[in-house]
């Protein structure tokens, strides 16, 4: 995923120039499968040859392409049904709980319920997405922890504790090899 922003980043600095005097600098096919034409999907070794051969070409038209069709239904599906339920503040930062609808790869669509995290970038000033979970949240606001953790549980979830979640002995236990002598 790096790559492939890395690469998208980069053609977009170096079509700037372009930009200046052209309406549309990187013209996208109308029919995203035209793209990838020159490319094969047949087997999985074939696509996964596909993918890094447009990454290594820089191939930008083709990667977009295969991102609408590969990713661009399940985007349309979760952008249509969001709904934002509710905005907290919390020290600079806007928690959103929102519910929407998504596919699995098999098709089948559910509603999910979230809560994303997003703040505002220093030095674009553009909002964009952070990470912040409920235990982190729970250290200076247990009552905005628990409703994050009730959010995203389901009903029928019969684990659900009402204790904001806290790592597992087995999370914050340090790794040990077992073979390491043991320390006095």
């Amino acid at each position: 995923m790096k790559n492939r922003l890395f690469g998208l980043a980069l053609a977009s600095v170096l079509m700037l120039p372009a930009g200046a005097f052209c309406a549309d600098p990187i013209a996208l096919p109308k029919d995203a499968k035209e793209a990838l034409a020159k490319y094969d999907f047949s087997t999985p070794q074939a696509a996964l040859k596909s993918t890094w051969k447009m990454e290594a070409e820089f191939d930008i038209v083709a990667m977009l392409a295969y991102e609408r069709i590969t990713r661009g239904p399940k985007a349309k599906l979760r952008l249509d049904s969001l709904e934002v339920t509710k905005e907290v503040d919390y020290e600079g930062k806007k928690i959103l709980f929102v519910k929407y609808k998504d596919s699995s790869d098999d098709g089948k669509v559910t509603e999910r319920k979230d809560v994303i995290t997003m703040a505002k970038d220093g030095d674009s000033g553009l909002f964009v997405r952070r990470y912040v979970g409920s235990y982190e949240i729970s250290q200076k606001n247990k009552e905005l922890a628990e409703e994050m953790d009730k959010w995203t549980r389901r009903a029928e979830d019969k684990t659900f504790k009402t204790e904001a979640t806290k790592p597992t002995p087995a999370e914050t236990k340090k790794f040990e090899p077992k073979d390491a002598p043991k320390k006095p």
